[in-house]
């Protein structure tokens, strides 16, 4: 139970507006059945998984849905340096549970945000190529996502100036990426590892304040990794990362990177290590975002300046244990709600 209380001649007075029921209790059924085939240089493998759930908030809703969640895989190896690879699945993000209850948090003097019982769960169809070639990875994605989960604003009151948030299903959004991956050794002393989305192509379209609206537009994101090997012991790091502008969700994100830099010492006959890290060295952790919906429009600006150095060190007692790696049975996504 959520109980909002305002003080009145002298009592605390509850207020129904503000109060809730937050019961909620949910029963996911699901099925799983997986096949494999493999031949000299092919691997197929087809899953399905089934799920009944059924969710249930006392005094507000019920959802009972059944659905279905395919899953395809197909590799098929060239020689020992070119192989391609094709996948397919689809898969569920349920609402979280403090979102479906319609409670109300006050963020400032001016922004309400509200639980919505309305909310349905987020559908993706992910469609990814992988190939390599030598050292080079290259990879293809491309996500159709109907419901997708994001906040935005429901209704304005002009008088007080306050504005009502909440967390909203958006009617499609769809993401394409070429991403790539390539390892290079520069000399004996130097090695570099390159990686990152050299196009990718974001939109959305939902319905906001009970009008239309849709946002794309094409970003690239890239990272890299520079290796300094000084002598047997001294090892020096150098990391650097750039995204530029992305349009998604409806909302315009500014760019941002910055460099995190490392020196690795060896001592001890090689069986402990000393770091010396310095993590975003560039004063630039500016997250921007703006949205706008006609007659509501927002800008923030986030900081988040760390600018750390760090020292640690690690030693190596000769004894390790090999841990099993678990089992996957395709139902992370339920296990995860409990």
């Amino acid at each position: 139970m959520i109980d909002f209380e305002k003080e009145a001649v002298g009592q605390l007075i509850k207020q129904p507006d503000q109060s809730s029921n937050n019961h909620l209790s949910e029963s996911i059924t699901a099925g799983y059945a997986i096949l494999t085939k493999d031949w000299k240089k092919d691997k197929l493998q087809v899953g399905l998984r089934t799920e009944y759930t059924q969710v249930k908030n006392i005094a507000y809703f019920t959802q009972n849905y059944f659905k279905l969640f395919p899953t395809l895989l197909y590799q098929h190896n060239f020689n020992d340096m070119h192989e391609v690879s094709f996948s397919y699945k689809r898969t569920i993000n349920r609402v979280p549970y403090d979102q479906l209850v319609p409670y109300t948090l006050y963020i400032n003097q001016y922004t309400i945000f509200e639980g919505n019982p309305l909310l349905k769960p987020q559908y993706d169809n992910i469609f990814s190529l992988t190939t390599r070639i030598r050292k080079l990875n290259i990879l293809f994605n491309y996500i159709s996502s109907k419901g997708m989960l994001a906040q935005y604003p429901i209704r304005q009151d002009f008088k007080n100036k306050i504005t009502y948030t909440a967390l909203q299903n958006l009617d499609q959004s769809t993401d394409f990426t070429v991403g790539i991956s390539y390892p290079l050794q520069i000399s004996k002393w130097w090695s570099t590892q390159n990686s990152g989305t050299v196009l990718g192509w974001s939109s959305a379209t939902g319905q906001v304040l009970n009008q239309p609206f849709n946002l794309s537009g094409t970003w690239f994101a890239i990272q890299s990794n520079q290796t300094f090997k000084i002598s047997p012991n001294v090892t020096f790091e150098i990391d650097g990362y750039f995204r530029s502008i992305k349009k998604t969700e409806l909302t315009y994100n500014g760019s941002n990177g910055n460099i995190n830099a490392g020196l690795l010492i060896s001592v001890l006959k090689n069986k402990g290590q000393v770091r010396i890290g310095a993590e975003e060295i560039l004063k630039r952790n500016n997250y921007y975002t703006a949205q706008d919906f006609g007659v509501y429009c927002s800008q923030r600006n986030r900081y988040f300046d760390s600018r750390r150095a760090s020292i640690g060190f690690t030693y190596n007692f000769g004894q390790s244990k090999i841990k099993k790696p678990t089992r996957k049975l395709g139902n992370e996504e339920a296990i995860d709600r409990l």
